[in-house]
């Protein structure tokens, strides 16, 4: 293999868990999910190595740019929502899975397949 490739996988599977993680928030379709699974996407995607750190600093952030400048939300959203997102990354290697670690931003009414 290539020197990089490694990186370039982690990259695209910590994509792939942003992309499941919207859509199972969107099915799940609970109010207050949302910094549930902003957490989740972090914490899979910084688990799979610099890459998927790398993927999960930079796309939470210009998500986060795209909902505050050109959505129009709040400020203070924008912020929570960055708290869960770093809280998610840095559980790594602190707990045992995405679920466990994103348990405090777990809403009440949220299904238990989350």
């Amino acid at each position: 293999s290539r020197p990089g490739d490694q990186f370039w996988t982690e990259f695209n599977m910590a994509a792939g868990s942003f992309a499941r993680n919207y859509r199972e928030m969107r099915k799940a379709n609970t109010i207050g999910a949302d910094k549930y699974f902003h957490c989740k996407a972090n914490f899979e995607a910084a688990s799979y190595g610099p890459g998927g750190v790398f993927f999960a600093n930079h796309f939470s952030n210009l998500r986060e740019i795209w909902d505050q400048h050109l959505k129009g939300y709040p400020r203070l959203d924008s912020f929570r929502d960055q708290e869960s997102n770093k809280w998610g990354r840095y559980q790594v290697g602190e707990a045992l899975n995405s679920c466990k670690a994103c348990d405090k931003y777990r809403p009440e009414g949220l299904s238990d397949k989350y």
